[in-house]
């Protein structure tokens, strides 16, 4: 029965492979190219997608047409990520330049998190190692992922104040990490974290307690995560986004071109940044 049960899984999973359709997102004026994008998100009925050039952040409609850029590159050595918190602020990595920002929604630099070009240990409370990702608990503190060169997620309230340091081993045991690139929050207040080398999402609660893991969900990179907790996780290096419920895959949407990270609008349509093949796409729902 159990080996029937698993046939029928991957029998639901392929008939619903073809739900989307992939194809080129988002057209810059004045004969721009998208260049390296490195990330994308959703906000307010918008798609926010983040450059590796000026302007680097770039608001567009749900069809594409761009509303409104903003952002000095001379700020940026390799930007890398891009979130809203609850109060619409903007808050961008830099992985390069072991720097986070935070701006209002007009573009206006309201707080750094690190010294620029200084790197940290997984001890520092003041500096990173390249930092790869931003998230935001329901209290409003914020969680950053540090992980390319050190191995834990730093947490701040809103202001930019030190509150803690979680994981800081490189491993893999509970609350070990080796590259936690992606973080979100599910409606239930847990975080779930994209632990890349170790091709798991970890689960834990707001204090850092290990509460679980999931495996099977390709080798993550970007998360993203929708009201009902469907959770969208891109693997960067088979170029697919795989759609999750409570662990278990749904679907797997092929046709990306490394999806780096990612962004979901209401209906479900997916958005992917790719920076290493210069574009970003979108998938619509069928």
């Amino acid at each position: 029965m159990k080996r029937v049960a698993l046939i029928l899984m991957a029998v639901v999973a392929l008939a619903q492979s073809g739900s989307y359709a992939v194809a080129p997102f988002g057209e810059l004026p004045n004969g721009l190219q998208w260049g390296a994008v490195s990330s994308v998100t959703f906000h307010n009925g918008h798609v926010f997608a983040l450059r590796r050039a000026a302007p680097n952040v770039v608001e567009m409609t749900p069809e594409g047409k761009v509303v409104k850029s903003w952002g000095d590159n001379a700020l940026y050595s390799v930007a890398h990520s891009i979130d809203f918190d609850q109060d619409g602020n903007v808050w961008t990595t830099d992985s390069a330049d072991h720097v986070v920002y935070k701006f209002d929604p007009e573009g206006k630099l309201l707080l750094t998190l690190g010294k620029r070009k200084v790197p940290g240990d997984d001890k520092s409370t003041e500096l990173f190692n390249r930092p790869s990702d931003v998230a935001f608990a329901p209290n409003g503190n914020v969680y950053i992922t540090d992980g390319y060169v050190n191995s834990r997620i730093v947490v701040f309230d809103k202001n930019g104040k030190f509150l803690k340091i979680i994981g800081g081993t490189k491993g893999a045991g509970p609350g070990e990490f080796n590259l936690p690139h992606a973080i979100v929050f599910d409606s239930k207040g847990r975080m779930l974290i994209a632990d890349r080398e170790n091709e798991r999402i970890v689960i834990m609660d707001q204090d850092g307690k290990f509460l679980g893991e999931w495996k099977g969900l390709s080798k993550p990179s970007g998360l993203a995560i929708a009201p009902d907790d469907t959770l969208y996780v891109a693997d960067v290096d088979a170029s697919t986004v795989t759609i999750a419920k409570d662990g278990k895959v749904v679907d797997v949407v092929k046709g990306f071109g490394r999806a780096h990270n990612i962004g979901i609008d209401a209906a479900g349509n997916i958005y992917t940044a790719e920076p290493g093949s210069r574009s970003l796409k979108k998938a619509a729902r069928r």
